[in-house]
């Protein structure tokens, strides 16, 4: 294949057999990388002095990071904010007699980004105790002090190490380091400084943070990298503004998929990458205009460590006829169908679930409470398998995180009715929920562009999922009991979590406006041991009545003489035996019921009650039903939610 110009070594090497050997040697071993749009990174071990000078060049005409040390050479894929980095470092290193300078605070992503691109340009960067980082073009010395926003001149050299020195000379043969004429003075070079995206310093002096891992640099760097030069093509044809972008990863040459507002299709030529967050139309209330796209990126963000496993997503900005147009580009997945039943591709139909994980079920179930997502559809719900395991990919996450004001959700998430939502959470999960920090995820919120108040919601939400998992343990909710909270039983009733909402707020406007968290948050274990006490006391008495319909009325017993084959020999012998180990009469445990509704139900109260009077006779009841399946006789249902006693 042709190589790009930008593999070219320049004549300075070109001259030296040793080097341009080196250099195309390294070329083969950067090549395969460079074009593989989702390699995260290539290594190089134990280079020699000649590999690490070719490699920063190397680096440098292909825009990519380089990080050189005595062990190895890491070559990664630059983020945006590397690039703006790199512009300013560029533009100080085009003025020899500049000593130093001072840039604004930043945050810790920002400050990595400027020493990676300071590393390969042969400077030092440096973080001081003020928040302030400085930038210098030789060793840092305690007695040096430079002035704020201020380039200090100097002809001393002597400092400079032979490293560096070496780094510099290096960085000037690089063809992508020719100075623009845009860059031409010093007061150019300032207003680009200034027009640069770096948050203001807060006013207590505190630093700034990023809280974004170093997972979702690399994997948005990537995406944004491999959708360069590419072509787009209809996705489906009933479904307008949703196209995928063509390249070489999967087996049909799609690299990521794009979603807009209601546009024609866009050319190709008209892509352009940028950071601003856009948006994808919504029509359900609780969502404004446009307001898609930054739930599309922050649902990935807030995936942390890759827990969920949501795709790498990034806002995209591209050019229409003139007009510009915001979207989101997610990284596309390959798979074998979505959890839909009704999908063609689905062999296993509406039993396919049954072969999903527990843990796969309950993670998208966690992702879903935290970002209250309104479209957890079975068309949303991926399906691959990759080394005999089944895996659960979730996506399309623009209609997650409504106005507080509008917490319905009419349609049930998929996971709702399946079997794995009423196991109880693992430890993992559980200590997963406990790691969240909802400080660090509201930062990554606004950064996305999220509306304050849906960003209420997401606070509302968090406190839930920690609150029902967390700290009502040990009778902390499942999956199934927290879709209960949040689905609406009829689309004119608000569902529980709504209610209490609705709560919230009129209670905090009692209060004097301090606002629905404050509330919800002092009062939500209350709300939460309420609920599941009512939950068990409605639960108790429907297995009560069964039993009572079943075998003290002898229902069942009539079942069996109407039905011409009766019970087998297995079912009469356990239905004998749970005779004879019938729990205690309702009548014995409605005192107890009856002291729980009346004294404060504390979660430890309500683990012991459910242990010894709700479990058995609810257990009791389910085998009734498993017996009364031979005769036909009717099982037992779990009663709705929110049913009245």
């Amino acid at each position: 294949m042709e190589l790009s110009e930008a593999y070219n070594p320049p004549a300075e090497i070109q001259e030296n057999a040793e080097c341009l050997e080196e250099w195309q040697e390294l070329v083969r071993k950067i090549q395969p990388f460079e074009r593989d749009a989702f390699r995260r990174k290539a290594v190089v071990q134990n280079p020699t002095d000649m590999e690490r000078m070719c490699a920063i060049i190397l680096s440098e005409q292909l825009g990519l990071n380089c990080q050189c040390s005595e062990e190895d050479i890491v070559i990664t894929k630059p983020s945006t904010q590397d690039q703006e980095a790199r512009k300013v470092l560029i533009e100080f290193c085009a003025y020899d007699d500049a000593k130093g300078m001072i840039l604004p605070s930043m945050d810790s992503f920002e400050l990595e980004c400027f020493r990676t691109q300071g590393e390969m340009l042969g400077l030092h960067v440096l973080k001081k105790a003020d928040s302030s980082v400085h930038v210098r073009k030789q060793p840092p010395e305690d007695s040096v002090l430079l002035a704020a926003d201020s380039f200090r001149s100097s002809n001393d050299t002597a400092a400079v190490t032979p490293e560096m020195q070496r780094c510099r000379s290096i960085c000037r043969l690089s063809t992508s380091l020719q100075r623009s004429s845009s860059f031409c003075d010093l007061e150019a070079a300032e207003m680009f400084r200034r027009s640069t995206s770096w948050p203001e310093a807060p006013a207590d002096g505190t630093s700034l943070r990023r809280n974004e891992s170093q997972r979702v640099l690399d994997q948005t760097a990537t995406l944004s990298s491999s959708i360069q030069n590419t072509s787009f093509s209809t996705m489906e044809p009933q479904k307008e503004n949703v196209w995928y972008i063509n390249g070489q990863t999967d087996s049909n040459g799609n690299v990521a998929v794009f979603k807009t507002e209601d546009l024609d299709k866009p050319s190709p030529s008209d892509l352009q990458d940028d950071d601003c967050d856009g948006t994808t139309s919504s029509t359900r209330s609780g969502f404004g205009p446009n307001s898609g796209h930054p739930r599309e990126v922050a649902a990935y963000k807030l995936d942390h460590k890759a827990w969920v496993g949501v795709p790498p997503t990034i806002a995209y900005k591209l050019t229409v006829e003139g007009q510009a147009v915001e979207g989101s580009v997610q990284g596309f997945i390959d798979h074998h169908h979505s959890a839909d039943e009704d999908d063609s591709r689905n062999p296993g139909g509406w039993k396919d679930h049954q072969r999903y994980p527990v843990a796969a079920v309950h993670k998208i179930g966690i992702l879903d409470v935290r970002l209250f997502n309104t479209d957890r559809h079975g068309g949303n719900l991926l399906v691959r398998e990759q080394d005999g395991q089944v895996q659960l990919v979730p996506i399309d996450h623009g209609l997650c995180l409504p106005d507080y004001h509008y917490l319905e959700m009419p349609t049930q998430p998929v996971w709702y009715q399946w079997e794995q939502a009423q196991v109880p959470f693992d430890d993992e999960a559980c200590r997963y929920i406990s790691s969240l920090s909802l400080e660090d995820d509201i930062e990554i919120l606004l950064k996305c562009g999220v509306e304050p108040d849906s960003i209420v919601t997401f606070k509302l939400a968090h406190t839930l999922l920690r609150g029902a998992v967390v700290d009502m343990a040990p009778c902390a909710y499942t999956l199934r009991d927290l879709g209960e909270l949040l689905v609406q039983t009829t689309v004119d009733e608000p569902s529980v979590f709504e209610a209490w909402v609705q709560q919230s707020i009129k209670s905090a406007d009692d209060l004097g406006g301090s606002g629905p968290v404050e509330w919800f948050q002092e009062n939500h274990l209350m709300l939460l041991a309420s609920h599941m006490r009512d939950k068990m006391c409605r639960q108790y008495y429907t297995a009560a009545d069964y039993v009572k319909v079943a075998i003290d009325q002898g229902a069942l017993e009539v079942a069996i003489q109407k039905d011409r084959l009766g019970l087998d020999s297995s079912g009469k012998r356990k239905l004998e035996q749970l005779l004879l180990s019938r729990p205690a009469p309702p009548a014995e445990n409605t005192v107890k019921l009856l002291s729980l509704r009346l004294a404060g139900c504390t979660r430890h109260l309500l683990s012991e009650i459910r242990d010894e009077v709700c479990a058995p006779m609810w257990s009791w009841a389910e085998s009734i039903s498993q017996i009364g399946k031979q005769v036909r006789y009717p099982k037992i249902c779990l009663p709705q939610a929110n049913s009245t006693l």
